[in-house]
């Protein structure tokens, strides 16, 4: 889409939101159906690449005028009455979700427009604890520094009774953080159970902020380890902090931890890569086929230890154009394959207060402007570990039960078709492998077989051999159970930094 028609699109829907119904009629053609310049046959046939700018502009205006006629033959001929802003709110709903793209969202509820951009920001008003599940009730994890709930004495382990007078002991996390969660300086009054005795707390509601980093020196002598859970508006400054506390403390190399890290500000991700790199493109930002922005790592700042980063199926978007960067410029990336999710969002806001969010533009990572795919940044060793939510095992679970089975008896060679093959795509799929789902041995499933095998250590063939097989049930039996003893992801990078180390 054009400039001037992008403008156009704006104009019209800010239109629609503040002028009168008269308004619309000026553009009204006489009958349903007309139009200016097209038919509705020829309309719907027509492309985008067949018009002009001058065309496609006016064909917009006469689907809108179709749109404004549609909404009033429903309103004056339903059944039922209606109710026209939530007609209106469909409109711009369904307009953002034939997008295609399940990030693009339209907000007709602007409390989930806020849930969002708390998100982002990793700022709320609530309490300030951490909460998780145990044993069926919500227990807290841990408080947040200087939290309400740690200035009155609410303790980690303390499991949630009540809370004003509603029995939540056996709510789930997400509906107890929504009650204790509210306006700035209400109070909520809850009930906790601490060793067998209950305590009551009544507790003012704040501003809170959680941080997105941590940062820790391992057990192995001159390794730091810094976790970054997401990249919300001040993630770079607390990764400096970090990353120059642990040096102070002796740290001679770092494992850098994007897992289970779905993103955030990419400007975020930007200043940490411009921050351990010098000189180099960081990232290239596409809009409809056109590079608009590129951004560059600034002279005069460079790491000099060696980093190896963490990466798995929950690493995305700003934590993969970070963990892409530095994958361009020489770092190893250790893991799982990552999410795929290239591109970034804005967050904007109508005249009438209803809020948006859309995908605006691809990012491309490191001097060589690579795009990330649905198939996600490949790791330079695979290795599946770490752990899953209860959510993701149970997803993981009910993956693993539809497998074809795994026969220890056939070993297909390139170019076979068997429910072997099937099976071990099927497998190499769930581990992260960008492979197909034919049956056959082909070139694509070839290369994440082979990949597979050398990252296990085996003899890396066209070949679907007795071993490659056992090695693929105990690999996707390890992830899915939450853990892999024998291939645990940080010792894989811990040992990779011992070598760079020396």
């Amino acid at each position: 889409m054009g400039k001037s028609t992008v403008k156009l699109v704006a104009i019209i829907i800010a239109l629609a939101l503040i002028i009168t119904s008269f308004s619309f009629v000026v553009f009204m053609p006489m009958a349903y159906g007309a139009t200016e310049q097209f038919t509705i046959d020829e309309q719907v046939k027509l492309k985008d690449a067949d018009l002009t700018e001058e065309e496609r502009n006016q064909l917009l205006i006469n689907r809108l005028n179709l749109l404004y006629q549609y909404i009033n033959l429903l309103d004056q001929n339903y059944k039922d009455e209606i109710d026209i802003n939530t007609i209106v709110d469909g409109a711009y709903k369904g307009a953002t979700d034939a997008l295609g793209d399940i990030f693009s969202e339209y907000y007709d509820v602007q409390e989930n427009a806020d849930a969002f951009t708390e998100y982002v920001n990793n700022t709320f008003v609530g309490i300030g604890v951490r909460i998780t599940t145990v044993d069926g009730g919500t227990v807290i994890e841990d408080l947040l520094s200087g939290s309400p709930a740690e200035k009155l004495g609410l303790q980690p382990g303390d499991r949630f009774v009540t809370i004003d007078g509603q029995d939540v002991s056996n709510w789930d996390n997400a509906a107890v953080s929504k009650v204790l969660r509210g306006e700035e300086n209400t109070t909520v009054k809850v009930t906790v159970l601490r060793n067998g005795k209950n305590y009551d707390y009544t507790i003012p509601r704040a501003k809170v902020s959680d941080s997105s980093l941590t940062g820790t020196m391992t057990v192995y002598d001159g390794i730091g380890y810094i976790l970054i859970s997401k990249f919300d508006q001040d993630t770079a400054t607390e990764f400096t902090q970090v990353y120059e506390g642990l040096q102070s403390r002796g740290a001679k190399g770092f494992v850098i931890d994007l897992r289970d890290n779905g993103g955030g500000y990419t400007e975020q991700a930007e200043k940490i890569a411009d921050y351990i790199l010098e000189g180099c493109l960081i990232t290239q930002y596409e809009e409809q086929g056109k590079v608009n922005l590129k951004v560059r790592a600034k002279d005069g700042h460079k790491v000099s230890e060696p980093l190896v980063i963490l990466v798995n199926k929950g690493t995305a978007s700003s934590a993969e154009l970070l963990a892409g960067t530095l994958q361009q410029a020489g770092y190893k990336l250790v893991g799982t394959n990552t999410y795929g999710k290239g591109f970034s969002q804005v967050m904007k806001t109508l005249v009438d207060g209803h809020s948006f969010k859309l995908s605006t533009n691809y990012f491309l990572v490191g001097d060589k402007g690579v795009k990330i795919t649905t198939s996600g940044l490949t790791p330079d060793y695979y290795v599946a570990g770490g752990t899953l939510t209860e959510e993701q095992l149970a997803e993981a679970a009910e993956q693993i039960e539809k497998f074809a089975p795994l026969t220890l008896t056939d070993k297909p060679t390139a170019g076979s078709s068997s429910l072997t093959v099937y099976a071990a795509q099927q497998r190499l799929g769930f581990l992260g492998y960008d492979t197909a789902y034919s049956g056959v041995l082909d070139g694509k499933t070839i290369t994440a077989l082979k990949q597979f095998q050398s990252d296990c250590g085996l003899y890396a063939y066209a070949v679907v051999d007795i071993s490659t097989q056992k090695m693929l049930d105990a690999a996707v039996m390890a992830f899915g159970s939450g853990t892999d003893a024998a291939n645990d992801q940080a010792e894989k990078a811990i040992e990779i930094l011992g070598g760079l180390m020396k």
